[in-house]
């Protein structure tokens, strides 16, 4: 699937009659040779890492949680917890401790990485800041979540494919929780939550790496 550290030596690799030994990863792309997660054409200076760090922090997710400390009337340093989550990248350490740095956050504050939520991410997501706020670790809770589609599209003819490349994007969402409301801004109040496991219900709703069909 066209990884550096790999070399053909001899023979050749052919894909509906055509040899794809001497093409880029964006030319097997369009022929329909591709994954998900494939390593993604390399810009000399910029890892993948990097690539990710920039735009999961210093872009949406950043300004989403300006937005959201705003919208709360709340400082930066009022915050005692963050919650960030997305499911189109891993990093190590994770988000949140970007999302302290570039929001300003206090050393202290508690972080929290939460991955593999996919479309309904906000929902435990909240769930885990209000359990925060019922324990009493936190008064005031920092919820972001983020996607960063653009890294892990591929052509496929599948129509499941076709269809969440023209639903999804690149994006980013937050919200402040509190255990007391602010009289002076807009608010909801979290009433109750539940959730529950159906495994068999669980390829309904897959972000999986896909490898099309190779010819050796």
């Amino acid at each position: 699937m066209g990884h550096p550290k790999y070399e053909v030596t001899a023979g050749e690799i052919l894909f509906k009659g055509e040899s794809i030994l001497e093409k880029e990863t964006d030319e097997r792309a369009r022929m329909g040779l591709f994954m998900a997660f494939q390593y993604p054409v390399a810009i000399p200076g910029l890892t993948f890492g990097s690539f990710l760090r920039a735009a999961l922090t210093r872009g949406s997710a950043a300004d989403a949680g300006r937005q959201a400390l705003q919208a709360a009337g709340c400082e930066a340093p009022d915050i005692d917890a963050v919650v960030v989550t997305t499911c189109t990248g891993y990093l190590c350490p994770g988000l949140s401790s970007y999302a302290t740095e570039l929001l300003g956050l206090r050393a202290d504050v508690l972080p929290w990485d939460l991955v593999g939520q996919g479309c309904g991410a906000a929902l435990p997501s909240l769930a885990a800041a209000e359990a925060l706020l019922a324990s009493g670790r936190a008064k005031r809770v920092l919820v972001i979540c983020v996607e960063v589609c653009s890294a892990a599209f591929y052509i496929d003819n599948d129509p499941g494919v076709l269809i969440s490349a023209c639903l999804f994007a690149d994006g980013a969402a937050a919200a402040v929780l509190s255990r007391e409301a602010n009289s002076h801004h807009r608010r909801v109040e979290w009433i109750a939550s539940g959730a529950l496991t159906s495994p068999a219900d669980r390829d309904l709703l897959r972000f999986e790496q896909v490898s099309r069909k190779s010819v050796v």
